[in-house]
């Protein structure tokens, strides 16, 4: 996937859709692959530039699930989106380096890494862009 010619000159629209079954903003409605689906699809359909996937809850006191957890969260609906979607951008927010770079996703969003020294995302440290 390559950037829009476009991208940057107006303003773009991000959807979130958190794949964790006790998200804060959605309740866990689409922690399953079809729901996830389907609103990948409804927001793309709504306008949306580009998605962020979370598959860790960055909830007050959630408890980290790990990358293997984290992965098998995200993997297959990653996937599924960019099958069904090839051409939106997708980001993956995450403070696992081992999760940000699996291929799929064009970045890797990390909200809390001032939280944590030394855990940023390699692949966004490398790129020299700011989160």
């Amino acid at each position: 996937m390559r950037w829009p010619k476009d991208w940057g000159t107006r303003t773009a629209v991000m959807g979130v859709i958190n794949l964790t079954p006790d998200s804060f903003s959605d309740g866990g409605q689409f922690n399953q692959l079809d729901r996830a689906l389907a609103e990948a699809s409804r927001q793309i359909a709504s306008g949306a530039d580009c998605l962020d996937l979370g598959a860790q809850s960055t909830r007050p006191n959630a408890v980290e699930v790990g990358k293997d957890e984290e992965l098998k969260r995200l993997l297959p609906t990653l996937r599924a989106i960019r099958a069904a979607h090839p051409k939106v951008l997708i980001s993956v927010d995450t403070f696992l380096a081992a999760v940000g770079e699996k291929r799929g996703a064009e970045r890797d969003v990390e909200r809390r890494f001032g939280q944590l020294p030394g855990r940023r995302p390699a692949p966004v440290a490398e790129s020299g862009e700011g989160v």
